[in-house]
């Protein structure tokens, strides 16, 4: 659990370029985190975990559970934007990286999704149940 001296900024904005939230303060902080994915996350509330070093953390993309509040509730939901085709990808969560053309699949470019929100690609992981 991250504590009360983890401060979280998203004040960059969507892909369609709406801002997410914005906090104009002259805070200082003793860390600058940039990436809000697992080992980001990770990092800053270890540095902040006694509570005597402020701590931000800068995120490019957004809430996963706000951007995709059925999917992300729904067991296996994410699958519909992690398919091999280039096309099959959600602009505000994925950063739509495609691979170069694989002879090993038959010189198709493959999607590879990789999670533009709060937590990275383990906020997309599917959930799926046994």
């Amino acid at each position: 659990m991250l504590t009360s001296q983890l401060l979280i900024l998203i004040g960059a904005t969507t892909s369609f370029g709406l801002s997410i939230e914005q906090r104009q303060n002259d805070n200082a902080f003793d860390y600058v985190i940039v990436g809000g994915g697992t080992a980001g996350l990770a990092l800053a509330n270890r540095l902040s975990a006694d509570g005597s070093q402020r701590v931000a953390v800068i995120e490019a993309g957004s809430l996963y559970e706000v951007t995709n509040p059925v999917l992300s509730s729904t067991p296996a939901g994410d699958v519909f934007w992690a398919g091999s085709d280039p096309a099959d990808t959600n602009p505000l969560v994925d950063w739509n990286f495609v691979t170069e053309p694989q002879a090993g699949a038959n010189g198709r470019s493959i999607h590879y999704a990789r999670g533009k929100c709060l937590g990275g690609s383990s906020a997309r992981n599917c959930e799926c149940p046994s």
